[in-house]
């Protein structure tokens, strides 16, 4: 399975996403949608889950979750806008605090990519798709599952997206 990874879009969506997502099986947006049309338009891609993030609004916030928890070709996927800092994260799950056990936390917030297994799960953040930071580019990720294991991981970086003013 293919999936596409994108978070804190804030509204804009770089049209390199249709290029890039064109054929994945699902997308997952970790949050920082910015409104509703985010979504639709790529549902037209493929299927998408998504969580709200600190940005989004009552009326995309009020139709999300703040967390959800998903299996994908018997991986295990928690997906949150915001995790706070990772390393104590991974010591809550190691501490039994998330049922079921993650193998894979898809989150954004700090428009930082980042893609790092601490134990026995793997921290995924695709970056900011329209808003990078810090002399970053903006990005997504794919990732491509199979039979419980994480095939491959790739980091894209976008040509076209907005500067923050």
């Amino acid at each position: 399975m293919k999936i596409g990874l994108i978070s804190d879009t804030h509204g804009k969506l770089p049209e390199d996403v249709f290029n890039v997502f064109k054929k994945v099986d699902l997308i997952l947006h970790a949050g920082d949608i910015g409104n509703f049309n985010i979504l639709k338009r790529l549902k037209e891609l493929a299927p998408v889950y998504a969580v709200y993030g600190n940005i989004d609004n009552y009326s995309v916030a009020s139709r999300l979750p703040l967390k959800i928890s998903f299996k994908l070709e018997e991986v295990q996927i928690l997906m949150m806008h915001n995790i706070g800092n990772i390393r104590n994260f991974a010591w809550q799950i190691k501490r039994g605090d998330f049922h079921p056990i993650p193998d894979m936390v898809v989150f954004g917030h700090t428009h930082h990519p980042f893609y790092q297994k601490l134990g026995n799960t793997y921290f995924v953040n695709p970056g900011s798709a329209s808003f990078p930071q810090n002399g970053l580019n903006a990005s997504t990720m794919i990732i491509k599952l199979e039979k419980g294991k994480i095939l491959k991981q790739e980091l894209i970086k976008l040509k076209n997206y907005f500067h923050q003013t």
